[in-house]
């Protein structure tokens, strides 16, 4: 339905829970304090907030994919604790605890990020059933991987990624990395099952 905030100076964050909220392009007009607005990531916002005012888009995660947009829940990045490419100085990695997690990671990779470093925290499933023996016909609801041409360091920490379909034509960057190349120093998928 629509809704009326008035008067509200002292308002400062908004919760929208339904996609069917039409908000009226002046409905914030006397909200000066207003500094955060939350909304499903299905929500239809066609309504131009300030500068200062923070859109949280919130979603639903089942392993670490949304189960309204199928987005993927980002990886969680942390600077202070590991040092991958062992030359003295912690580094920025990202951590990877679920599938989601692991399809932004080398969707983040595959848009210009090469060089990114990763963490799994979990064995990581991605598609249940039989994926070696499927001789390559898709089942229903499997995700499909890409492999994508990496120069990081992935350390698996001795967790596991199974489950994953990758049916490729070409017999060259085929696998959980297509190509992995040595351009600044130090490069490696390391302690992984797949």
């Amino acid at each position: 339905g629509k809704e009326t905030f008035g008067n509200c100076v002292s308002l400062t964050e908004i919760t929208f829970r339904s996609s069917d909220i039409t908000v009226e392009s002046d409905a914030f007009i006397y909200c000066n304090a207003l500094t955060t607005v939350n909304a499903p990531c299905y929500w239809d916002n066609t309504y131009t907030f300030a500068d200062t005012v923070t859109v949280n888009i919130q979603h639903s995660y089942d392993n670490g994919f949304c189960i309204i947009c199928d987005g993927y829940q980002p990886a969680v990045l942390t600077a202070d604790k590991y040092d991958l490419d062992k030359d003295g100085e912690k580094d920025s990695v990202y951590k990877i605890g679920n599938a989601g997690q692991l399809y932004w990671f080398i969707d983040f990779v595959d848009n210009g990020n090469y060089h990114a470093y990763a963490v799994l925290t979990d064995d990581i499933v991605v598609n249940e059933g039989n994926v070696y023996g499927c001789n390559g016909t898709k089942a229903e609801g499997w995700r499909e991987w890409t492999p994508v041409n990496y120069s990081g360091v992935f350390d698996g920490q001795g967790h596991t990624v199974s489950g994953i379909y990758c049916n490729v034509t070409s017999p060259y960057d085929v696998g959980f990395i297509g190509f992995l190349y040595c351009d600044s120093g130090y490069a490696a998928v390391q302690n992984l099952g797949v």
